[in-house]
This record gives structure tokens, sequence and C-alpha cells, in this order.
């Protein structure tokens, strides 16, 4: 917000408004001042933002969980497309809607991304979410670790898993784990 204060953006065009999604969203949604909405959660909340958005008449934008998808054709730049959809799947340890989940890839191609996609997620710093130097941090809770897992078995048994698969040993990410959970 500081920054498109900076850069001149009239007051009133922009709002941030920080609280409790289940205390303020109905009021935002709902408000006469309020013509627009955009919203990125879950499909139950999605749904009801769109019912009342729409009794309204205001314009809606809703992302719902989606698969998010990266594309990369034969003429791609493979390092930097390796370097991207690695930064964009990993980073936050995934745990973010943007989170790049899929990554399509020509089939004369896939060979080499594949190798330059693992070279960019090895090189990126897993450590504890404190560290400054992190790029992939331990999972938010239990049941986050708990989906990723099966995700890893079932990536196994669909297909091949070229790097990682298991927790990691390290001390220190074994702690930030441990400490992760409700």
């Amino acid at each position: 917000m500081e920054v498109f204060a900076e850069a001149g953006l009239p007051d009133g065009v922009l709002n941030l408004v920080l609280g409790k999604g289940s205390v303020l969203g109905d009021a935002l949604v709902n408000h006469d001042g309020v013509r627009a909405v955009t919203f990125t959660g879950s499909d139950g909340v999605g749904a009801r933002i769109a019912e009342s958005a729409s009794r309204r008449n205001i314009k809606y934008q809703l992302e719902m969980g989606g698969k998010n998808a990266a594309l990369v054709l034969g003429d791609a730049d493979l390092d930097q497309a390796a370097k991207l959809i690695a930064a964009g799947a990993m980073r936050f340890a995934g745990q973010k809607c943007t989170a790049t989940s899929r990554a399509i890839v020509t089939s004369d191609t896939v060979d080499a991304f594949v190798e330059r996609l693992t070279q960019q997620i090895k090189a990126l710093p897993l450590a504890p979410a404190t560290d400054p130097g992190s790029a992939v941090g331990p999972l938010i809770t239990q049941d986050s670790q708990e989906k990723v897992r099966k995700y890893a078995e079932e990536g196994a048994r669909s297909g091949e898993v070229v790097l990682g698969g298991s927790k990691p040993s390290d001390e220190a990410l074994q702690e930030a784990i441990s400490s992760s959970r409700p």
C-alpha cells in the first residue's frame, strides 16, 4: 500500500482492510460503497460472495482453489522457465493460492525441462521460515504435511518422483516442522 501511495494513487482507489475474513467479509461484500469484489480462497466462501455480489449486481472475480498451470512450449527459454516455475511452485512451501501446481510441457522439451527444473528446485534454500535466507520453509499445519505426503505417494504410484518425496532430515528443519503443528 505504501508503494501505491508513493506512486500517487489517489486515496480511496485501492483500500487495504485487515482483519478476520469471517468478521469483515459480509460487511465488505454487502456495503453500498463497494462496487466490485475480488476474492481468493475456499469454494464455500467464494460461492457465498458470488451470491451476495450477484444479488447486489456488482462485479466480482473469484479464485477458488485453482490448479495454476504454467505452459512451456518447444521454443521457450528452458532455463528461465524452470527458474520461474520453481519459484512459483516452491517458495513459501507452495502455500499460497497462486502457487504454480502444474507445468504443461511439450513432449519435445520435457526431459530437458525436468532436468533444469530439478536443478532450480535444488538451488532454493530450504530453511525454517524465520531464517531470512529461506525460500522454502515448513508446511503450516500437520494437515498440510499429511496432504503433501499423500500427493508424494500418489505421484510415486502414477509417475516418477524426481526430487524429494520425504521429510527433510536437517535438525533445524525438523524443529521448524514440529513447531508448526497446532
